[in-house]
């Protein structure tokens, strides 16, 4: 599912499918609202396609047209942990955010607020602090299919030498955090 919207005409669409709102509907409800209009898109069967609203900024929340102006990005980041105990191995966390930016600069400022925000610091069953910091954002790209809300491919990295991942990468060889 996906909203877009067109401020020219002050119309939004919610898409069930991807032929939806886009002129591929066999049949169409129109339903007069305060301040709008609601059309349901079905196809010939019945089934329900897409949404469309016409003077969708008197009907529909601010946040929802602003958030059709964005596109995903993906965040990665690394995390590093200390912890109180005088044995503690040092683990490292790599970590995918998914954020919403208008901008590739609009994005680098959220990955910065959202990475920091995930910091945290607790106790754990033994009564040991356990702090996780922010080591660096490795890397702040949009989404591969420029869309998060079906299946489909997030983001891709790239690395050289695979003997060094393996020995980077504990669950790789099957060692327990």
């Amino acid at each position: 599912m996906r909203m877009t919207y067109d401020p020219a005409v002050d119309a939004a669409c919610v898409y069930f499918t991807d032929s939806a709102c886009a002129g591929q509907s066999a049949k169409q409800i129109v339903t007069a609202i305060d301040h709008g209009t609601v059309v349901l898109d079905m196809t010939a069967s019945g089934t329900l396609i897409g949404v469309e609203v016409l003077g969708a900024q008197n009907v529909l929340p601010t946040e929802a047209l602003e958030r059709t102006r964005q596109q995903p990005y993906v965040v990665l980041a690394v995390y590093e942990s200390t912890s109180s105990a005088p044995d503690y191995k040092q683990l490292f966390e790599e970590v995918f955010i998914i954020i919403f930016a208008e901008s590739a600069e609009a994005a680098q400022v959220t990955a910065q607020a959202e990475a920091n925000a995930q910091e945290a610091r607790y106790c754990n069953d033994h009564g040991d602090t356990i702090t996780w910091t922010l080591k660096h954002i490795v890397d702040v790209a949009p989404a591969i299919d420029g869309r998060v809300d079906a299946g489909g491919t997030l983001y891709t990295r790239h690395f050289r030498n695979f003997d060094a991942y393996g020995h980077m990468e504990p669950l790789f060889e099957g060692d327990p955090l």
